[in-house]
């Protein structure tokens, strides 16, 4: 199953774009997919009219921001993801919602609905050959160097040391006698 990943520094950014605000909110984030999975890098606010009840994105400010991106050399397909909160109410697709996604209307989009109690709601969204959409659950991904990575392989072999598995343990945990042979160092 895919998953909807954000690094720490968006999803705070996202939150505090929630927190912040009277009523709804949305905005856009920046997301690569890797293999089945969705990571989102950077998230930011475009002009919007919003309410307690409803936040749209203003056409001209969206079309904008997306022409500064290609004048910058940057491809403007990353920005795949369309967040919104229901500000302080629970997160479902609205009918709005609906509206909303279906209107993109590429090859794929990644929407999140999330609100001020840190609920979260992610999906993606298929346009061809037809639309198709599935709930996908939403994460927070830490990345580490190859650095940090290699010095916990160390410590792992300097500190873990395998236990040896034999038949006799086998038949205390699981209840059998049957020959089910032995794990060696």
């Amino acid at each position: 199953m895919s998953i909807i990943y954000f690094a720490p520094k968006a999803m705070a950014k996202l939150n505090a774009y929630v927190d912040h605000s009277e009523g709804e909110v949305s905005g856009l984030g920046k997301v690569k997919q890797i293999g089945e999975d969705f990571h989102v890098r950077e998230v930011l606010l475009i002009e919007q009219e919003s309410g307690y009840s409803s936040t749209e994105l203003d056409d001209d400010a969206l079309a904008e921001f997306l022409q500064e991106l290609v004048a910058k050399g940057e491809d403007p397909s990353s920005w795949r993801l369309w967040w919104h909160s229901h500000g302080s109410f629970k997160v479902f697709w609205s009918f709005i919602d609906e509206k909303t996604c279906a209107k993109f209307n590429n090859e794929w989009m990644i929407s999140v609905v999330t609100n001020q109690r840190r609920e979260y709601l992610g999906r993606l969204d298929l346009y061809r050959p037809i639309h198709l959409w599935t709930e996908l659950p939403v994460r927070v991904y830490v990345e580490l160097s190859e650095d940090e990575i290699e010095a916990i392989k160390e410590e792992l072999e300097k500190k873990v040391r395998r236990k040896a598995w034999s038949q006799l343990y086998y038949r205390r945990w699981f209840g059998t006698t049957g020959d089910r042979g032995s794990w060696a160092d």
